[in-house]
This record gives C-alpha cells, structure tokens and sequence, in this order.
C-alpha cells in the first residue's frame, strides 16, 4: 500500500474511470508530459497557497485518475524531485506527526525522482513518535548528496541527528526554522558546513547564527527572523558576497560596525526598530532599500548620514508609513537620492495602507 503512495487511512482511488476515454487520455505522451510538469510548477509556499495535503495534490493526485496517467506519472522522475510534508501550524496537517508510515512514503517519493535533485520541506509542529526521529533522519542522510533546497522546521536538538561530516554537493538554498530552542548552544551544528554550491539561507526565529557552522563567505543571499543587530551584522561580516539580504530586527544589543559591503545590492529591514543597522554599516554598491514600519525622526535622520555615509546610487526607495509631521524631512531625503527612480504613481514610494493620510497623499 505504500508503495501506490497512498494513505491507509483514505479510500483507495477509484479505478471506474480506466475503461473511459476522454479527450486528455487521448492527447500525446509528450503534451501530458508537460501538462503534468505544469501541475507541480506552481510554488507550495506562496503566502495565500492552500494547506499542504501531499496525498491529494499533484503529483500523487496525477497517479489516481487513470492507469495510463499513472504510467506516465511514474515514469518522470522530475515529477517526483520536490516533496513537502508539513504537520502543525497554519498549513500543516492537524491531526499527524512524520512515524514510520510517512518514513516509508519519503522513502517510495525518493526512489520515484530516482537522481534527481531533492528539493524538500519538512516541517513537524505537532507532537511526535520520538521512536520515529531516528529513522527520519537516516531516511534524509541517505539522500543527503542529492538536496537542493532543504527546508527543515523541527526541534532544535533534532539537528544533531544529521550527519556532521558528510557533504551536501548540490545543496543551493537552506531554510531552517526549530522550536525547543535552548536558551544557549555551546556546541554549534555542523551539519550544512561542506555545501559548495550553498548560496541562499534563511534562519528562523529564535536561531542565532552562531548557532550552526556555515560556509558564510560564499552565500548571496541573507534572510533572518527575530534577529539580534548584532547578530544580523556578524553574518554580514562574514558573508562579503551578499547581494540580497532580508533582515527582522528586534533586539538591538550592543553592536559594533562592521567594514563596507560592497556588493549588496538589495537590504529590507523590518521589526521593533529596523534602521538601526544602518548606523554600523556602509552599502556602496546598494540599490534597492524598503523599510517596513512607521518611521520616526531618528529613522530618517539615520537614512540620511547613511546615504551620505555609503555614497550608494539608491533607485529604489520603500518606505511603509511616514507620518504628516515628517514630510519635510522626508522630502530632505528625497533631494539627497539623485538617482532615485521615481515611479508613475510617486504613491508607490510609501505604502500607506488605505486609512492612512500621511506622507505623499494621492495624487489627481
């Protein structure tokens, strides 16, 4: 039964359907081929997607309808190369926990991509089998050479599970998020360290970066949750390449600067007091900045010595509210961004919501 990838506790498709013929069962091996490629092109984690229901979406859903759909279906590994299993929270299942029956349905979706690169979302919120972890661990370790996007949401000790040495070749993008998080980590996990191709991570909340051991100096792009300042400017640091960067800030601490980074190109800030990074660093090559949040004073006068400061030909600039009392101090700004790409609507520059009056009122 796990082999057809099917959940004993659902009804087994019906197969009344095998005898029709329909227009779809009709049309070229290729084109269903690409229809079906169409079917699983669509991201999962888009913000307003469904709840993840992995024995009823494609491509398992591609295999109930017919035995000839079933054939192709499992006849294309690529079909078969990004899996997602989500327990708790807002778009998990409710009532599950990843036990030995959905070991053994990873295990029959592995085999399906047969070599192609993983990409794989595990997150499980809900009470779990500790008898079960083991197994899903060395489940994963055993395709570990073949993860491309890994996405892992799990307690935080569960980490150490993972092999500490064994490399990951073709993993790009790691996105980790963990719950039971202690207080302080003495010993840092080791294991996404020997990831060559690894360009893209993003870090959950309540996950320092000190946290864990990773190749920072090659990474492109940079998101952290609930982050510390001065943690979000130690990563920074070590991580000279950064292009892109996503950061939530709400812990200011005790930070210190860091040298200029060259190459980012990208930076939006969020949280209890966003801009504060920008006090301890210079962006030279910086061309996009968004800042969320109702921005006071201080925030604009810390915008304005860090242009000045960083020299950046900003084009893109995105604020979120500023209030009426700041217009002139905000249109300062303005006259000090020469290369600012002002947009057909000049509203776009400030997101005020739709009961807001502040900052660039509409325009006739």
């Amino acid at each position: 039964m796990v082999d057809d990838v099917q959940s004993p506790r659902s009804p087994s498709p019906s197969s009344s359907l095998d005898g029709l013929r329909s227009p779809a069962q009709a049309l070229p091996v290729e084109l269903t081929c690409e229809i079906f490629l169409h079917c699983i092109s669509v991201s999962p984690i888009a913000p307003n997607a469904s709840p993840s229901r992995p024995l009823d979406d494609p491509p398992v859903l591609l295999t109930k309808i017919c035995r000839k759909w079933r054939l192709i279906a499992l006849s294309m590994p690529s079909l078969w190369s990004d899996v997602q299993l989500e327990f708790g929270g807002r778009r998990g299942l409710r009532v599950a926990y990843i036990d030995s029956w959905w070991n053994s349905f990873l295990e029959t979706w592995f085999s399906r991509a047969q070599q192609q690169p993983l990409g794989i979302t595990i997150s499980n919120l809900n009470p779990t089998d500790p008898d079960s972890d083991p197994a899903l661990f060395g489940l994963l370790d055993n395709h570990r050479h073949r993860w491309r996007n890994l996405a892992i949401n799990l307690p935080f000790m569960a980490f150490r599970q993972f092999s500490a040495i064994d490399p990951l070749p073709m993993l790009e993008r790691l996105a980790i998020g963990a719950h039971n998080v202690p207080r302080e980590v003495e010993t840092p996990i080791t294991a996404f360290q020997f990831a060559p191709l690894l360009n893209h991570v993003s870090l959950g909340c309540g996950l320092r970066p000190r946290y864990f051991i990773l190749p920072w100096e090659q990474l492109t792009r940079l998101e952290l949750a609930a982050a510390r300042v001065e943690d979000c400017l130690e990563c920074l640091r070590q991580a000279p390449r950064i292009a892109i960067c996503v950061l939530e800030i709400q812990d200011t601490g005790s930070p210190t600067p860091i040298p200029p980074l060259l190459r980012l190109r990208s930076i939006t800030l969020s949280g209890t007091d966003p801009s504060i990074i920008l006090q301890f660093v210079a962006m030279p090559g910086l061309e996009d900045l968004d800042i969320a949040g109702t921005l006071n004073s201080e925030d604009l006068t810390r915008m304005n010595f860090f242009v000045s400061r960083s020299q950046c030909q900003l084009r893109r600039l995105r604020v979120h509210y500023i209030p009426n009392h700041l217009t002139a101090a905000a249109l300062h700004l303005l006259e000090a961004l020469p290369f600012l790409t002002i947009p057909r609507d000049p509203r776009a520059l400030c997101d005020r919501g739709q009961n807001n009056h502040g900052f660039l009122p509409p325009t006739r």
